[in-house]
């Protein structure tokens, strides 16, 4: 019921909560959001992901402020992903659905918020060459493509990105090249 298969990095609350993610389960097997209290390791369902119009199997979640935001590799209008906001009650809204041919599809890894204030992260397929995106998103869900993969320059990264101090953006690819 609390959900099952955890993904992605948990999400420190700045109190005693983590909030964490679970891929399935749940009680539509769409995933779950949940935390866990440090103070007394209680753990608690914050969200079941019901329709899969609304996203599932969520595979990452961050802090930002006091929201949290994070993508599904499944779901949404496309069916290839969404990215969005929770707040601690519970209370979730879709701020992108993934456009395949557009934005890429089944977004992967865990994402990476920089000093920009975006959040920065890659989707497995899709795009120009449907080989994957690298791409940037802002906290109101507007995504902006920093990278085709086309098969030369790599394809189908599975991991996250890092930005580094020389404003470079790092990540991999399973194969191409």
């Amino acid at each position: 019921q609390d959900g099952s298969n955890p993904r992605g990095s948990l999400a420190f609350d700045g109190n005693n909560l983590l909030v964490g993610t679970g891929s399935s389960g749940g009680a539509n097997n769409f995933g779950t959001i949940f935390t866990l209290d440090i103070s007394d390791f209680s753990l608690t369902k914050l969200h079941d992901f019901s329709l899969p119009i609304e996203g599932s199997t969520p595979i990452s979640i961050h802090r930002n402020g006091v929201d949290f935001y994070g993508i599904t590799r499944l779901g949404g209008f496309y069916n290839t992903g969404t990215f969005f906001k929770i707040t601690l009650d519970g209370t979730k809204e879709i701020l992108h659905d993934f456009n395949p041919e557009i934005d890429g599809q089944n977004p992967n890894g865990d994402l990476f918020l920089a000093d920009d204030g975006y959040y920065y992260g890659t989707s497995r397929f899709g795009g120009s060459f449907n080989s994957g995106t690298v791409f940037k998103i802002s906290t109101t869900g507007e995504l902006t493509v920093l990278h085709n993969f086309d098969g030369v320059s790599g394809q189908f990264p599975y991991g996250g990105v890092v930005k580094h101090s020389d404003g470079l953006i790092y990540g991999t690819t399973i194969t191409g090249g």
